[in-house]
């Protein structure tokens, strides 16, 4: 931040190249802010990372996530409304999201690099 700053405003980067998702984006100091938007049934996901941590959590609606650790393939599902949880996942767990809901799912993701940076590697666990 410049010395005589009083405020920084950050503005995010938007992504529409999946149809029913939109991905925004923002890098503030160290740490990488992004806004899943899903339409009704849609599913994101299905990579994982082999080097970013990362932390979800679901600020409308109501996701179902599916989880699997690439080496065990030992895997994990949860459904996250509103509040309800945070998930952290270190490198090597792949994801995938599906808004199981009847209205418009927003997820928020807190990471170390951006989601799209080319430490995503494809890894399918939900089917669209």
């Amino acid at each position: 931040m410049p010395k005589n700053e009083f405020i920084t405003k950050y503005n995010f980067c938007k992504d529409t190249s999946k149809a029913g998702r939109i991905l925004e984006f923002v890098k503030v100091g160290k740490v990488y802010i992004s806004r899943v938007e899903m339409e009704e049934g849609v599913i994101t996901g299905n990579y994982y990372h082999k080097e970013t941590n990362s932390m979800y959590m679901v600020e409308a609606g109501k996701v179902k996530f599916k989880f699997v650790q690439v080496n065990t393939k030992e895997t994990k599902e949860m459904e996250l409304k509103v509040g309800s949880s945070v998930v952290s996942l270190p490198p090597f767990i792949a994801i995938a999201s599906k808004n199981c809901g009847k209205e418009l799912a927003r997820v928020i993701v807190f990471s170390d690099r951006p989601l799209r940076s080319g430490d995503d590697y494809p890894f399918e666990i939900l089917k669209k």
